[in-house]
C-alpha cells in the first residue's frame, strides 16, 4: 500500500479559474448554470447550460497545441497543469510517481 497525498488543485468552471472563485460562488450562492442561448434549441425545455469563457490556456500551451486540441481537452490539460503549478511544480520537474485525476 502507497501513501497518496492530495497537493494541488486545478478548477476552471463558470465561476472562474481557481478554487477561490468556486469557494466564494457557492458562499453567495452565486448560479453556476444558465439557460440555454437563444440561438439554439435546448435538449429539453428546463435544460441549462454552464458556460467557460475565459481560463490561461496559453500558460501551458503554444498556439500550435491548440489548435491540435478540443475544447475539452484544452480545459481539462490547462486545469492539470494549474494542478501540479498549484503544487508546486512550476519548474516542470515533476517526480516520476506524481498522477492527475481528473474530476467533473
Amino acid at each position: 500500500m502507497h501513501e497518496v497525498v492530495l497537493s494541488g488543485i486545478g478548477v476552471i468552471g463558470p465561476h472562474g479559474v481557481g478554487v477561490q472563485p468556486l469557494i466564494e460562488s457557492v458562499a453567495h450562492h452565486a448560479p453556476s448554470f444558465y439557460p440555454w442561448p437563444e440561438a439554439q434549441e435546448p435538449p429539453h425545455p428546463a435544460a441549462k447550460i454552464a458556460n467557460i469563457l475565459a481560463f490561461p490556456k496559453t500558460q501551458f500551451f503554444t498556439e500550435r497545441q491548440l489548435r491540435l486540441m478540443d475544447r475539452a481537452m484544452t480545459i481539462s490539460s490547462t486545469a492539470a497543469g494549474l494542478a501540479l503549478e498549484d503544487a508546486g511544480f512550476i519548474d516542470g520537474a515533476v517526480p516520476t510517481d506524481t498522477a492527475t485525476f481528473l474530476g467533473t
